[in-house]
């Protein structure tokens, strides 16, 4: 600051030496001059050494928040989890954090410049007098507008933070579910909800870029303003102002606007910024951790692992599970049974403490928890990677699960490269079986007391599941000796289990448990049974009602995946890859347009894709339906009543990928779109392996009554899924095996 305020001084005292050389000797003169040049060096100087201090100041406060965000992320409960997004968490990290570390860098003017504009104009009322009263009424007009721009730059600041979020949680949306917005046709109403979202954004940007330009403009001008009203004010006072009045007044004037006019409206947009992005941070950081209120007992002489005595949970304001009385012995096997969003995944999600424990006592004898959820989580890596998750490798133990997991062949196919294939994002390199198996090796590489396995079976076929069991779950497998939970619509496995759990609308269903276990094991063993050592890998199970009027010539190509015929009839597949061609009722489909194609076709897929926003929209986003239609598309799903049990019916909000909905809730809702499209031909890609087998009947039905007079091509590990079918199609290794009618395929 001194170096500033010597430098109007110092040409005052030259501009006198230049009047009256007699003033002052000569060499003083030059003295002068030599100060005002070291003089403005130091003020550069320093002033970047200050500005290169308070970036490092802020770039420290950023990793400061960014590692706060990243460790509070880690700790939120699952309910507030999603009260935000993906989207939003990575802004706050990548945007939000960064306004930080650009108001340090000038944080020093926002604190000094109104101390240094102070001292500033008490030298100009020193050296020019009364006319410097003018400097302040122009300076009183200027802050007000300094002011109300603070205020505007904060709100527009906001608005275009929200409209950011929700554009990038949108892309985010796209590429995850690209293959669902492709095969329903839906590139143009995802790219109009990019755009409008796009639209909204840049309009508050360009609000934003007309202030600052106004701010800058202001910048310029407040020099001249000054001058103007000074000189003005010194002509209509009658006071001569000399020489030397004039350039070191001008001098003081220019360094009152860089501190005032220019730097001051520039911290105050950057310290509006920081507050919008403070007013977000904190936002986020108020969203509940989990409490975790479960007993960890130290007691290795107690028998029980688990024990729940009048157990309440819930994720939001109503009870998930109610009054759960469950004693789990260390060693044994329990199986967990029930209906699509009976409280499964909840139970596993209670003893992770992932939700809340309204009443009763949970009490955990374990010391470590591995838990296989039943979406699996595959990360961009190799597959050994997302098997040992950062682990030493044991290379007995390593072998051994890959075996149990029946991953040994997959391997074995995948060439060379072996478990150092890249799994590509989010697995898209890997099958949903093959997913579920790398999530299942995961959970049971970490040695631990107790394994939570959430529906690891569903994504298989029944002779891998039956083998995976055996080796991997059941009462002489590799976890033969720790405590294991599973959940599973299979209950012939249950059989085997020390103890078997039926849950029904988040309670124990106690009265009919072991009446309905019986009833549903006699069916789900009868297909296991027809499923023998001797059968042929299923590759894909297609059934259809008139396949041969669709497909007239095969496809083949590398490798044995299930869904290739699928990708291939929607054209998802480089047409160079296929060798024949596809007909679609006597057309060539190579030489539709995809548009066309595609609108024709409907697909359930094995992974229900769902996007934040209404359920409405994500069974209808072109609004081409009624409300009527919708509902009767519901009801036909039995969604009606979760519709209906909420105020806002059809607008019931979905969140990021469907989280506050269960997985056999998803799906369902992805069988009331395809209901809704009315095509002539559906494809169904294990639509029904992550649900239980009353649902999956009723989906069946459900199938069998709306699209009884069309084409059904689907892809199935259950049996009786395509028991119904028309015409059987077996492939292996990606040769047909069989292409019949059931009745005349021996499946012994």
């Amino acid at each position: 600051m001194a170096s500033r305020l010597a430098q109007p001084l110092l040409i005052r005292e030259i501009v006198l030496y230049i009047q009256d050389p007699t003033r002052l000797p000569t060499y003083a003169a030059y003295l002068c001059a030599i100060a005002l040049c070291i003089a403005a060096m130091m003020q550069a100087m320093t002033h970047q050494q200050i500005i290169f201090q308070s970036t490092g100041i802020g770039i420290r406060i950023c990793n400061a928040l960014s590692s706060t965000i990243y460790k509070h992320l880690l700790t939120i409960n699952t309910v507030a989890l999603r009260k935000t997004t993906a989207a939003q968490a990575i802004n706050l990290v990548a945007n939000d954090t960064s306004k930080f570390e650009d108001l340090c860098s000038f944080a020093h003017s926002l604190l000094l410049g109104p101390l240094d504009a102070v001292l500033m104009l008490g030298l100009i009322w020193w050296n020019i007098g009364l006319p410097t009263l003018f400097d302040y009424a122009v300076l009183i007009l200027l802050l007000p507008i300094q002011l109300i721009q603070s205020k505007l730059f904060s709100r527009f600041r906001k608005a275009t933070m929200t409209y950011t979020d929700k554009r990038a949680q949108t892309i985010n949306e796209i590429v995850n579910g690209c293959q669902i917005i492709k095969m329903y046709n839906w590139e143009k109403a995802m790219e109009e909800r990019v755009c409008e979202t796009r639209r909204h954004e840049l309009l508050h940007i360009y609000k934003s870029s007309y202030l600052r330009a106004l701010n800058i403009g202001l910048g310029f001008a407040g020099l001249t303003l000054i001058s103007l009203a000074t000189f003005g004010g010194s002509w209509l006072t009658g006071r001569y102002l000399q020489p030397e009045h004039v350039f070191s007044t001008v001098t003081f004037f220019f360094l009152v606007r860089n501190s005032l006019i220019i730097l001051l409206p520039f911290d105050i947009e950057k310290f509006s910024e920081a507050r919008v992005s403070a007013n977000r941070i904190d936002q986020f950081m108020q969203l509940e951790i989990l409490v975790n209120k479960q007993e960890k007992v130290q007691d290795k002489k107690n028998d029980h692992a688990i024990i729940m005595e009048g157990a309440s949970f819930s994720w939001k304001d109503s009870l998930c599970l109610s009054n759960l009385n469950i004693n789990i012995k260390h060693g044994t096997l329990v199986g967990i049974k029930g209906t699509t969003g009976a409280g499964k995944s909840s139970l596993l999600a209670a003893i992770l403490s992932e939700i809340n424990l309204v009443s009763g006592k949970l009490q955990l004898y374990v010391d470590s928890i591995s838990y296989a959820p039943q979406s699996a989580w595959i990360f961009t890596d190799t597959i050994r990677a997302n098997i040992l998750v950062g682990k030493p490798m044991n290379e007995k133990r390593y072998n051994n699960i890959i075996k149990a997991c029946c991953l040994d062949i997959d391997l074995q196919n995948f060439g060379e490269v072996g478990d150092l294939l890249m799994s590509g994002d989010k697995g898209v390199n890997l099958s949903g079986g093959q997913k579920a198996r790398i999530s299942l090796a995961r959970a049971l590489y970490t040695d631990t007391d107790l394994y939570l396995l959430d529906d690891s079976l569903a994504a298989v076929n029944p002779k891998v599941a039956k083998k995976i069991f055996d080796e991997c779950i059941g009462p002489r497998s590799f976890l033969c000796g720790k405590t294991r939970i599973l959940v599973t619509h299979q209950t012939h496995f249950l059989i085997e289990a020390d103890q078997m759990i039926l849950l029904a609308n988040g309670r124990i269903d106690e009265l009919h448990f072991e009446q309905s276990v019986a009833n549903e094991s006699s069916n789900d063993t009868t297909e296991t049974d027809s499923s023998n050592d001797n059968e042929t890998s299923w590759t894909l199970n297609t059934a259809t009602t008139d396949i041969n009027s669709i497909v007239k010539s095969e496809t083949s190509g590398d490798g044995a995946e299930k869904s290739s015929l699928l990708q291939a009839l929607f054209r998802l597949v480089d047409q160079s890859a296929i060798n024949g061609t596809i007909f679609i009722d006597d057309i060539d489909i190579s030489r539709l347009s995809l548009d066309y194609l595609r609108s024709h076709l409907s697909v359930i897929l094995q992974v229900p894709i769902l996007f934040c926003g209404t359920l409405r929209y994500n069974i209808d986003p072109f609004e081409q339906f009624s409300d009527e239609e919708c509902f009767r598309a519901l009801e036909a799903v039995q969604l009606k009543q979760l519709v209906c049990n909420r105020s806002d019916g059809l607008n019931l909000l979905v969140t990021e990928s469907g989280n506050n909905l269960s997985v056999g809730q998803r799906q369902l809702a992805c069988v009331a779109r395809a209901i809704l499209k009315k095509s002539h031909i559906l494809l169904i890609d294990e639509a029904t392996a992550n649900v239980d087998h009353t649902t999956d009947q009723m989906i069946q039905e459900v199938i069998g009554d709306k699209f009884g007079d069309r084409t059904i091509l689907t892809i199935a590990h259950r049996l009786n899924t395509v028991a119904n079918s028309d015409r059987l199609l077996i492939l292996e290794q990606g040769e047909i095996v069989y292409f019949d009618v059931p009745n005349n395929i021996d499946l012994t």
